[in-house]
Parts: C-alpha cells; sequence; structure tokens
C-alpha cells in the first residue's frame, strides 16, 4: 500500500494546472526480488542517456523526474543479483512506471571425488570443491575424526575450482579397518563424503638376533624394526640381575633402539648366559645373551727400538701382548734420563685398549744431544704393568741449515732445462721441509727474487732433478739447488748457462697489384728467435713449396740495421718478448711474368749464420694484359671561405681493379699523391666526389683527381679554384618599441653574415652615439633574427643602440637607433621574451621573489607548466605594473601542473591580458592551487571553458583581487573571477562583462562546495543556463560539510540575463548524496547569508537571490534513502531588483525534487516533495522590495510544513528616506543589523546601510 501510494504522489508531481503544459515528463517504478516477491533495496538504477543515477530505498522506489521525453535505457545493479536493463518510452506530462525484479545470484556446492579410500598405505589424498551455480560460494569442513585431517577447512569460491588435502596417520593405531565422514558445509548446500582406512598387522624384527658381551665388553645397542605398517608396542624385560635394559616398554613405528648393559662386579670368573624377552601383540621375541668373568690378571707390554730422534724428540714403538682380565683403560711410554723411567717421570697416554695390539707414541720437549731411558706401560682393573725391557737412545744436537750442492744444468733448449742437486745433510732435524732449485736472469737467485722447482720433503740425504720450464730463448740464467729445514733455507754453488735461439717465424703476405707482368707480395717476421736478418725477400715459381733456388727478388734492406739491433749479442744477459714492428714488415715488386699463369710465392730470410727459413705459401694468378685508369677532369662548386665541393669520374679502370682513388690537392701546381693533401674516396665507385674542408679563406688552390690500380696512379687535368674571403657581418638597422622607463625592447637582422659562421650576436647601448660591446653589451640568442628587452636604462634620457655580430673576421655594427626612456612604470611585453631570471629574492615570506617585468612573469609560467616547478610555499611578488600588450597569452598552470605558490599581486596591475582559444582552464592563472592576492587585472579572455579573468580553476585561495577582464565563454564554468571554485575567494570585485553557455557568474561560474564571501560583482552577466551575479551554479555532491557551498557578504549591481535559472546572488543550487552524521535540524549544507541584490534580474526561474533550487537524493549515513538531510539556508538577504521570466520571485524562483516550495512570487514549479523527506529549505530574516507600480513583489500564501520554514522573512516599501517592512514598517537596514549583531561568530558579517539608488534609498552593505 505504501508503494502504491508513493506512486500516486509521483504521478501527481507530473500533473498540470489547466494553465499550464508541462514539456517534461519522468520514470518511477519498484525493484523486488524474483523469488521472494520482497522490495530490494539499495539497487543502483542508472539512467542513459541523462547520466544520473539512484539508489533505491526500503521499499525499492526509484523516480527519475524532470526529463525531456525520449526512450531511455535503465540499468539495475545490485550485488549477489544478475543486472538488468529495460527500455523505457518517457513522454511529456507523464510518468511511466517500470516494475522490475531482479534474481538472486545462487551459488551450488559440487564436492568431488564422493568418497575417499586410503586403502593399507595411502597417507594424502584430495577433494575438490567447485561452485556450479553463481556468486560466490562460502565453504567450511567439519572432519572431527582423530587420525584425519584437512587443509584448509574454509573457503570461498566464484567459477575455480579449490583443492582440498586430506591426511591419514597410522601412528599408535591397532590392526583393523577405520571409517569416517567428512562434511562439507556452505551458503550452496552440504554434502558428506565418506572416508575409509586400514591398518596392516605388525612384525618385529631384532638385530643381533644374539648379543655376546665376552669378558670385556659392558655394553651393545639392539635395533628393533617394525615391518608392518602400523605402530608396535612393546614391552621388553631380562633374566638376570646382572643384565641391565635401559627401559622396560615402548613403541616402534620404523625403528626403535635399546641398550644392553651387563654388570661383573661381584661375580666369580666364569660363563654366563640370560634373555631378552619382548613381549608383542601376536606373541613374544626372546634374544639370548652370553657374559663371560675373567681370571683377575694385569694386561702385558713389550717395548722396541726408538726411532726418528731429533734433537727435541723421538719416536717411541711397542707391543700390546695382552690386556688381561679386562679392559686396559690407559697404556702408553714413560722415560727418563736416568735408568728404570715409571709413570713419576714423563710419560704419554694412548688411552684405552681392549686387545692386542703394536703402538708407538713421540716423546717432546727433550733436551738436545742428551741419552733417555724409556719403556712401556699399560694399566687395568687389576694394576700397572712395565715392559720387561728397558731402552735407550740419545736425542741429536740443535738444528743447523741443511748442506746442500748444485749439479749440472743438462739438456738445454729454447725454453727448458734440467738441473741437478744433491741434500748430503739435514741438518740434525727428522725432515728437510722443500728442496729444489731457484734460477732467475741475475746472479745468486733466492726464493724471494727468482723462480723455483718444490720437490717437497725429504727425511734422509738424496740426490734430486728439477725439470726447468717457461725459460726465454737465447737468454743466460743463474741456478743454484737448494733445502728449507726449520732452521732455514741454504743453497748450493750458482751455476750460469744460456737458452738456445728460437727459429725465426715468419708469414707470407697477401698477394697485391696483380696486373699481366707483376705483382706485389712481401712478409712480417713475427719473431727473430734471437738472429740476425741479413737478407729478406720473396722466392716464387710455377710449382709449389718455391725456394731461392727458383726465382727471388730481394726486398729494400734500408730497414735492415733495425733488424740487426733487435738480436741478441753474446753480451746482453737476457731477450725480452719479440713485438712486430713496421720494420718487420717488407714488400717486393715481382716483375717479368707470364701473363694469364698461376705462380706460387713464399717470403724468406737470410741469417748472419747463413740458415733460410720460409713463410707459408701463396698463390696467385696473373691478369691479362692492363693498364692505367683514365680520369674525367674535375668540376668545383659551392665554394665558400675554408671548404670547396669537388666531383670527378673514373672514365676506365686500365682493365685492372681501383685499389685506392680520391683527389690530392695544394698551393702550387701539379699536386701528386706524395707532394700535396690526399682525400680518398671510395674506390668500389666511379663516381668521385667530396667536401673538402680546412681550406685557408681567400687563397687560391690547384687540384687533381687520381685513381690507382695495379699498374699504377693516374691523375686527371689540373683544375684552379679560389676560397672566399672573409669579411665583418652586416646588419639592418634596429628596431626600438615598447619604451618604458627604464626598458626597452629591440630588435634586428644580419643582412650578410660576411662569408663566416656568427659566433655572438646582440645589442650594445650608451648615452652617446656609436657605443660598441665594451660599453653596454646584451649577447641574444645566434641567429638571423634576434630581439631582447633592454634593462637598467637611464630614466627619461635619450640612448643609442646598435646590433652587434662577430665572426672570425672580427665585429660588424648596424647604424645608430635611439630614443628615450619615459617616466611610466609599466612593463610592457613583446608576446615574446622570456626572462632567464626573476628579479631577486630567495621565495620566503621576508624575502619573496620579486617579478618586476612581463617576461619574468613569462617565465613563471614557463616554469609551472613545463612541471619544472609547482613553488608550493614559495612566496612570490610582483613589484611593477605589467602590460602584456595584447599578446596571446599562456596561462599560469594546468591540471597537471598546478600552481601551488603564494602571489601577491602587491596592488599592481597587469594590463593587456588576451586569450582567444577553445581550450578550457583559461586566466591569468590557468590552474590556482595556491594563493592569489592583491592583484588587479584587464583585459579579454574568449575561452573554451573553464575561464575566469584572474584563474580559471581555482583550488587554493584568490583574494583582494580585482577583474576588468571581458571573459566570453564559448563553453560553460565562466567567471568574472574565476570559472571553477572549489576553494575559497575572498574580498573580490568584478568590473567586466562576462557571458558563456552554462554556469556563468560574477565572481565563479561553478563553486563546488567552496566558500565565497565579501566579494562584488559590477559587470553585467549572461547566458543560457545558470547565470547568477555572484555564481552561477552553488553544488554540494556526496559531501559531509556543514557549511559547504557557503556565500556570505556578498552583492551583486550587475545586470543578470539568463534563458533559464537567473539569481541576483546565485542561478542555481543543487544538493546530491549527502551523507550527514547528524539527525540535529541545525546542519546546514548551503548557506547564503547577509547578501544582496540591486539589479535587474531577467530568465525563467528567476529570483532575487537564488533562480532555482534542486535537491537530489540525498541521505545521512548509515541510514535509509528517504531519511533525507540536504538543507539550504538562506538567512538576512535582501533583494531590491526587479525580477522578470516564468516562475520569477522576489528571494527563490523555483524550488523542484524533494522540497515544499520555494519563497517569492511565481508559480511553485513543482513544489511537491515526498513526506518521508527530511531535506529542508529555511527562509528566514530575508526581505524583497513589493512595488505595484512596476510590477515587483507579489505576495504568496503558503501552507505551513514541516519540512520548510519561512522565518521574519516578508516584502518591504520604499521612499527616498528609508525600506519599511510590510503591516508593521519595521525599518530594514534596523532588522538586517539586528540578525547582523546576534549572528556574527565564526564568520564576520558586515553591516547595512542605505544608499540612493534611482531616487530610491536601498539597503546595501558597509
Amino acid at each position: 500500500m505504501k508503494r502504491l501510494s508513493l506512486f500516486l504522489l509521483v504521478l501527481l508531481c507530473f500533473g498540470c494546472s489547466e494553465s499550464e503544459v508541462d514539456t517534461f515528463g519522468g520514470i518511477a517504478g519498484t525493484v523486488a526480488d524474483e523469488i521472494t516477491k520482497e522490495p530490494l533495496a539499495g539497487v543502483k538504477v542508472s539512467l542513459t542517456p541523462g547520466g544520473t543515477s539512484q539508489v533505491t530505498g526500503t521499499e525499492g522506489n526509484f523516480l527519475f523526474d524532470n526529463i525531456d521525453p525520449q526512450e531511455y535505457t535503465l540499468t539495475f545493479t545490485k550485488d549477489d543479483y544478475v543486472s538488468q536493463t529495460q527500455k523505457v518510452s518517457v513522454k511529456a506530462g507523464t510518468a511511466s512506471n517500470v516494475q522490475i525484479s531482479m534474481e538472486p545470484i545462487t551459488p551450488i556446492l559440487n564436492v568431488t571425488p564422493k568418497e575417499l579410500d586410503f586403502g593399507e598405505e595411502t597417507a594424502t589424498l584430495a577433494i575438490d570443491i567447485t561452485n556450479a551455480g553463481k556468486g560466490t560460494l562460502q565453504w567450511n569442513i567439519d572432519e572431527d575424526i582423530a587420525w584425519l585431517s584437512c587443509s584448509p577447512v574454509s573457503g570461498t569460491t566464484n567459477k575455480e575450482s579449490s583443492p582440498v588435502v586430506v591426511t591419514v596417520s597410522r601412528t599408535e593405531m591397532d590392526r583393523g579397518d577405520y571409517n569416517g565422514m567428512i562434511v562439507v558445509t556452505s551458503n550452496g548446500g552440504s554434502q558428506k563424503i565418506p572416508v575409509s582406512m586400514s591398518v596392516e598387522s605388525v612384525n618385529l624384527e631384532i638385530e643381533p638376533e644374539e648379543l655376546n658381551f665376552g669378558s670385556l665388553t659392558n655394553s651393545i645397542q639392539l635395533t628393533l624394526k617394525n615391518t608392518g605398517s602400523g605402530t608396535l608396542k612393546y614391552t621388553v624385560e631380562s633374566s638376570n640381575e646382572w643384565l641391565v635394559l635401559n627401559k622396560e616398554s615402548g613403541s616402534v613405528t620404523k625403528t626403535d633402539y635399546l641398550e644392553a648393559i651387563v654388570t661383573r662386579e661381584g661375580l666369580s670368573a666364569g660363563k654366563y648366559n640370560a634373555t631378552i624377552s619382548f613381549s608383542v601383540s601376536g606373541g613374544n621375541v626372546v634374544v639370548p645373551v652370553k657374559m663371560e668373568v675373567a681370571v683377575n690378571e694385569k694386561p702385558t707390554v713389550s717395548v722396541e727400538n726408538a726411532t726418528d730422534a731429533t734433537y727435541n724428540s723421538a719416536v717411541l714403538h711397542g707391543t700390546m701382548v695382552s690386556v688381561g682380565s679386562s679392559k686396559v683403560t690407559k697404556y702408553g711410554f714413560c722415560w727418563s734420563e736416568q735408568p728404570t723411567p715409571t709413570l713419576e717421570d714423563s710419560y704419554s697416554n694412548l688411552g684405552d685398549c681392549t686387545a692386542p695390539t703394536a703402538f708407538e707414541s713421540v716423546a717432546n720437549d727433550l733436551k738436545s744431544d742428551t741419552k733417555y731411558y724409556f719403556r712401556a706401560y699399560a694399566e687395568n682393573n687389576v694394576g700397572i704393568v712395565y715392559s720387561e725391557k728397558e731402552l735407550t737412545f740419545t736425542t741429536a744436537g740443535l738444528p743447523t741449515l741443511p748442506s746442500v750442492t748444485s749439479g749440472a744444468v743438462t739438456e738445454i733448449t729454447s725454453t727448458t732445462a734440467v738441473a741437478k742437486g744433491n741434500i748430503t745433510s739435514l741438518g740434525n732435524v727428522g725432515k728437510v721441509t722443500a728442496y729444489g732449485h731457484v734460477w732467475s736472469k741475475t746472479a745468486e737467485p733466492t726464493l724471494q727474487t727468482g723462480k723455483y722447482t718444490n720437490l717437497g720433503e725429504a727425511t734422509e740425504p738424496m740426490a734430486f732433478t728439477s725439470e726447468i720450464t717457461g725459460l726465454e730463448s737465447h737468454t743466460i740464467y743463474y741456478i743454484r739447488a737448494y733445502a728449507t729445514n726449520e732452521k732455514g733455507t741454504a743453497y748450493g754453488e750458482e751455476n750460469v748457462f744460456t737458452t738456445a735461439k728460437n727459429d725465426v717465424r715468419l708469414t707470407t703476405s697477401d698477394v697485391t697489384e696483380i696486373v699481366h707482368n707483376a705483382a706485389t707480395c712481401g712478409g712480417v717476421i713475427a719473431d727473430n728467435g734471437g738472429h740476425t736478418i741479413e737478407e729478406r725477400g720473396v722466392c716464387w715459381s710455377t710449382k709449389s713449396a718455391p725456394t731461392v733456388e727458383d726465382n727471388y727478388t730481394v726486398a729494400d734492406n734500408d730497414k735492415l740495421s733495425a733488424l740487426v739491433s733487435r738480436s741478441t749479442p753474446s753480451s746482453v744477459k737476457t731477450r725480452t718478448e719479440y713485438v712486430t714492428r713496421a720494420e718487420d714488415r717488407f714488400s717486393c715488386r715481382i716483375t717479368e711474368l707470364a701473363k694469364e699463369t698461376n705462380y706460387y710465392v713464399r717470403a724468406y730470410v737470410r741469417t748472419s749464420e747463413g740458415n733460410i727459413f720460409y713463410g707459408n705459401e701463396k698463390q696467385f694468378t696473373t691478369t691479362e694484359e692492363v693498364a692505367l685508369p683514365l680520369l674525367t677532369e674535375i668540376t668545383v662548386s659551392n665554394i665558400q671561405t675554408t671548404s670547396a665541393t669537388v666531383v670527378s669520374k673514373i672514365e676506365s679502370d686500365g682493365n685492372s681493379a681501383i685499389s685506392e682513388c680520391g683527389f690530392c690537392y695544394s698551393k702550387g701546381a701539379a699536386p701528386t699523391v706524395e707532394s700535396g693533401t690526399k682525400i680518398a674516396c671510395d674506390p668500389s665507385s666511379a663516381e668521385l666526389g667530396k667536401n673538402i674542408t680546412g681550406l685557408e679563406e681567400g687563397t687560391t688552390y690547384h687540384i687533381r683527381a687520381y685513381a690507382k690500380n695495379a699498374m699504377g696512379v693516374a691523375y686527371s687535368k689540373e683544375t684552379e679554384f679560389t676560397t672566399l674571403a672573409v669579411t665583418v657581418p652586416k646588419l639592418s638597422p634596429v628596431v626600438v618599441e615598447n619604451v618604458g622607463r627604464t626598458t626597452a625592447y629591440a630588435s634586428a637582422t644580419i643582412a650578410e653574415t660576411g662569408n663566416a659562421s656568427i659566433t655572438e650576436c646582440g645589442f650594445c647601448w650608451a648615452t652617446n652615439p656609436y657605443p660598441t660591446i665594451y660599453d653596454n653589451k646584451v649577447p641574444c640568442e645566434v641567429g638571423n633574427s634576434f630581439k631582447t628587452k633592454l634593462q637598467d636604462l637611464p630614466l627619461l634620457t635619450t640612448v643609442y643602440v646598435r646590433a652587434y655580430a662577430i665572426n672570425s673576421k672580427g665585429t660588424g655594427y648596424s647604424d645608430d637607433a635611439s630614443f628615450t626612456t619615459t617616466d611610466t612604470d609599466i612593463d610592457i611585453w613583446d608576446g615574446v621574451s622570456v626572462a632567464t631570471k626573476f628579479g631577486g629574492g630567495m621565495g620566503t615570506e621576508r624575502d619573496p621573489i620579486i617579478i618586476n617585468s612581463a617576461d619574468q612573469l613569462k617565465l613563471l609560467a614557463d616554469n609551472v607548466n613545463s612541471g619544472k616547478s609547482t613553488y608550493s610555499g614559495v612566496y612570490l611578488k610582483l613589484d611593477v605594473n605589467v602590460g602584456l600588450g595584447n599578446h596571446p597569452w599562456t596561462p599560469i598552470g594546468t591540471t597537471n601542473n598546478k600552481f601551488l605558490g603564494k602571489f601577491d599581486g602587491n596592488n599592481k596591475t597587469i594590463n593587456g591580458l588576451y586569450i582567444n582559444t577553445n581550450l578550457p582552464e583559461q586566466g591569468l592563472f590557468g590552474y590556482n592551487g595556491g594563493t592569489i592576492s592583491n592583484l588587479t587585472v584587464n583585459g579579454a579572455i574568449a575561452a573554451g571553458g573553464y575561464a575566469g579573468g584572474v584563474s580559471g580553476y581555482n583550488s587554493g585561495t584568490i583574494e583582494n583581487s580585482i577583474s576588468e577582464v571581458t571573459v566570453t565563454g564559448l563553453g560553460d564554468n565562466i567567471g568574472g573571477i574565476c570559472g571553477h571554485n572549489s576553494s575559497i575567494i575572498i574580498f573580490s570585485v568584478n568590473h567586466g562583462t562576462v557571458s558563456g553557455k552554462n554556469n556563468v557568474g560574477g565572481i565563479a561560474g561553478y563553486n563546488d562546495g567552496g566558500i565565497i564571501s565579501d566579494s562584488d560583482n559590477q559587470g553585467p552577466i549572461s547566458g543560457l543556463n545558470n547565470i547568477g551575479g555572484i555564481c552561477g551554479y552553488n553544488v554540494v555532491i556526496s559531501r559531509n560539510d556543514l557549511d559547504a557551498a557557503f556565500l556570505f557578504n556578498c552583492q551583486n549591481f550587475g545586470i543578470i540575463d539568463s534563458s533559464s535559472n537567473a539569481g541576483g546572488i546565485v542561478a542555481a543550487i543543487y544538493v546530491q548524496n549527502i551523507c550527514m552524521s547528524t539527525t540535529d535540524d541545525t546542519s546546514v549544507i548551503i548557506r547564503i547569508s547577509n547578501c544582496f541584490n540591486a539589479a535587474l534580474i531577467h530568465g525563467n526561474n528567476s529570483g532575487g537571490i537564488c533562480g532555482n533550487i534542486l535537491l537530489s537524493g540525498s541521505r545521512r549515513a548509515g541510514v535509509n534513502w528517504h531519511d533525507n538531510y540536504a538543507r539550504v539556508y538562506i538567512c538576512n538577504c535582501c533583494n531590491n531588483g526587479l525580477t522578470q521570466g516564468v516562475n520569477w520571485g522576489g528571494l527563490v524562483g523555483s524550488v523542484n525534487w524533494e522540497l515544499y516550495s520555494k519563497y517569492g512570487s511565481g508559480s511553485f514549479g513543482g513544489g511537491t516533495a515526498y513526506n518521508e523527506s527530511m531535506s529542508k529549505l529555511c527562509i528566514s530574516s530575508s526581505y524583497w522590495l513589493y512595488d505595484i507600480a512596476n510590477n515587483i513583489g507579489s505576495e504568496k500564501s503558503t501552507a505551513s510544513g514541516s519540512r520548510y520554514t519561512i522565518e521574519n522573512s516578508s516584502w518591504f516599501n520604499h521612499n527616498a528616506s528609508g525600506c519599511y517592512l510590510k503591516d508593521s514598517n519595521e525599518d530594514i537596514v534596523t532588522l538586517l543589523n539586528n540578525w547582523v549583531a546576534t549572528n556574527s561568530g565564526t564568520a564576520t558579517y558586515k553591516r547595512w546601510k542605505y544608499e540612493t539608488i534611482d531616487g530610491y534609498a536601498c539597503p546595501v552593505l558597509e
């Protein structure tokens, strides 16, 4: 019944009176659960086209009103439900009814496999949980079985499979079959999975099967193995008291251990038997035990001769003949300088012994050259015995260096040799720790200075041999034997030997320049092997492996002296590694060959000893008959001061490949490749061309092309050319513009470069004619045209300026230009210049960055827009009035690179702002996220949208700023001060004309929850929709602020002209999706307080304070949609202007959606709302002019309601001296100031006074 009543109310909202024709329609409806048929709350309903959406309340209701007649698509979405769409046709004046049922998304549990059988051995299996339905499956597992576990035991599943691992444990379980049940429960059903498992019988094995302790062993460990699959429990006991076990019971899963211990104390000598009995399920296991108690008997030991006696140690030897009746607990040797040593003297202890054995021990810390007596000993529990025999040894004297002799060096090659040596004494020590040979290229080599072999240790005198490797050929070496003991290293006598020479190593070069009767070949000597080379050349034949016995040609021997010096004479003791040099390369011209014949060739060298060495073999074939190349005459072009372009062509290669070609030139006639400068070209191309650089200016050159083939070098006909001469540059007259007090802009052009590159250009000025670069110089970027700003000029003074340019020849100047500086402080911009630095300052509050020119303002814009700096926390200050000269301006700051600094206009003015573009975010600033203050801007802006005289977009603070800018918007959100405000604008005034499409205001076009206070509009404002004196569109969407979109202390004196929604202060107020945290009636979302309009307001839905109010879909946090807390308060406002159009009122033109009425003259404009709504419009202490003669104002009777209030508000009459409330004749200014006195707190409200406007007293703010 409640849903039906709601739908009837919706239809009433769309009904029209006889005098009205409604051009809009609507859509209303409910959403229910398809299964339960109950209303669904929380369903998001989206409308397309239109882009708006709502969320259904507890009754499942939704409503879209005041929409254009056409076909729409509704989309319904909610978690855990299948989304739906519905097409709906809307007709004018009617509301279409839509009933929707939504299918819930239901998950379905599916578990596989349906049962689990672990058998006798398997320990781990798995089940898979899947969702056969829709949505999210939430599942849990109950497995209350002691021997079974699952992982995981809960989870969520959509379409994927969720595996669960199931594990069983057979530990300590008796033999048998076991069964259980796994239960899976979920929001999509439940399922039971039977589980079965078996435990095998146990089987106990014991190792060893019999224990024999003998007469000495006291304990033995038994290993218990369970060969079955379960856990074996057992008890165990011994049959005799002398047999003790370390445990009485236990369990075995795989392996366990038991220790058996015998005690012979108190037992008589003899043999004993016992048993160990294990009791297990299914029977007993018995282990026999044997043990012997021997007759009490001491051990027996003997001693042998000592060995390896040194100056402080000796090795002693003995034998354990018998251990006696029990284990030996201590044995070894004792020694002394006196006969019959005992354990009271020095001794060694080798520990326990259980069987006869030979043993030895080292006696240490002995005196040198001393005789010692020693005996073996042993001890068991019966007593201590010593060996019957006592022996002696004498230590050696103190250690000395070993003695070693050096033998002959034999088998000498160029890199190896064999050296002999002999150790004749170890030096009173037990061993030599290292021995071998050491060698070097210098005399008396040591282990520290030479290379050596290490043949290891030696324990006795011996002869030895070392293999010497890694030697250099034809080199003298010094060598001697060495031996090292603990005392040090001793060396034998020194021998000297010389390694043999190497063979000469050479390679044959490739054969080149092959023609019909000749060819060129040579070789490279890679290593002369220490020989002296007396001759080198090539030998050739028509047969393979040619020698000098065939045909040969000797190479040029001019470089042989260098080769001779590289051999190693006998006086030189060493030969360095051979490095190939240029003189090791040689070539020969082989002549008198037969054409088209195959030849073999090898390089050769002849040494001073008469030996001949050959290189590898090469093969070549002579050609058919060839000639020199032919070339065309050279063409010279593009002659410059230091370069020229030359071109030639090879007309014929002479029937031989071109190996080299190019040009050669000189200042003298007939240049050659040897006498002139040569420039090579690509020999694979017949076309020759080069740009010759590095020439001298004004110089005559002779040039020829050349080409080389196997026959030689050919030249073209000689050509002559002269390079250009360099002169100083020539410049055009200087053009001077925008002359100020201390600045001017100068521009010039380089007419002639003087045949050289310009290295510097700029301007120089002075107060006398003909300034030079030694006066005041201002360099510019090098280019054909250049300009700059002249600064620091003297005030009211004639200044002379010349352009200059510098090349390699010198400095050229333009003619003089003169001008006189003015007394104006306006800095005029040329539209191009960008300063390289600011006028000073560190950017702090006390020392802000100074901007004292337009090009410095341009520098700020470039730095911010390029992302170089946001100037966050940086203070900047405008020091002079700046003229932008109506040049196109790029705003400071963008969406991606916001201005975040603090810009103080210093009460200066920026003149000549000019912007003409289709782009948004236009103004002096494009996007301000910082602070702009104390600034006046004038000029003209035409932009696509989001445009304002001061800033296109403001998310920071704009204060104490004035716009004298004509702002024309081609799009939406256009303002006199800023286009879009989401923060603070205070103490600002607009004098400019502002126009646009939608959302146009004198201060801000679009106010997104921001604060505007103490600001006036003086200019006319016009557009299509939402046109206001202070703000076009005042919006709060999805906010939780108590005073969002707050306007106070604002005045409008500009005419407002709109097609729809026009207001003296605000054109339209829109509140949507407000989530409040309180239900207190004092909660406020949008407040307009202490504001005044004095101008004509024209347009449909026009009001003296606000044109149209729309509250939509607002709700308090945590409660249902219908508990609406959208609030609009209009307090202490006054309208003294005329309102015209359809739905016009003295204060408010139209109220829609969930508000009860508007206040003022005109129709209600859909002023009925849902009874459940808690949205509220409150108009208090506000007044409007009632002038019957001018048809201004009209009393309107309105029934009272709980969700809107009208308090202390009415119309007033006026005359020349004052304004008076209807009926009571109370003074309006007095009433307004009483409210100010009562309500000034957080906000400081201005007081009111009278001013005369058009002959009548009018309330205005002080």
